[in-house]
């Protein structure tokens, strides 16, 4: 039954919110021409949270299927400074609101690991969001990497 409450749920959550992401993505891609500063804020405001809400319903989808064993994950090479480089890129918005610097350290790491790059950009939002809302205002968050031959570390 919970299995199916979620399912219910996150799909009755994610038609409208793609809807909602669709139509804000135009206005955020400038479809609709110039637009005065303060709505140009709030349209970038309501593009951000509305990418955090659908990585929000896919993450309690992502954990149902941990929990039903039915993830599919994709092992493949991966150069794990370009995903964590992506993940930051992709919550420095996030970061922004809440008046927190990401900062890098040793990021170029040539490390090569076999992974699922989806599920490590999903990790690294996670840690990086929880340390964006929990790091106090104006304070710098330092990600780093280290590797050796039989391991890597963020």
């Amino acid at each position: 039954m919970k299995s199916q409450f979620v399912a219910l749920v996150s799909h009755e959550l994610r038609t409208p919110l793609i809807s909602i992401m669709g139509s804000i993505g135009i206005l955020h891609g400038g479809a609709s021409g110039e637009m005065p500063e303060n709505i140009r804020n709030m349209v970038e405001i309501t593009h951000s949270n509305s990418e955090r809400l659908a990585n929000l319903v896919n993450d309690i989808l992502d954990f149902e299927k941990l929990e039903s064993g039915n993830m599919d994950m994709v092992f493949k090479p991966v150069i794990l400074a370009e995903a964590v480089a992506h993940s930051i890129e992709l919550n420095r918005p996030y970061a922004l609101d809440f008046g927190i610097t990401l900062q890098t350290f040793d990021i170029d790491n040539p490390a090569q690991v076999n992974a699922d790059r989806d599920r490590i950009v999903q990790v690294m939002t996670n840690l990086l969001s929880n340390a964006a809302k929990f790091s106090p205002a104006e304070s710098t968050v330092t990600i780093a990497m280290s590797s050796t031959a039989d391991e890597a570390q963020v």
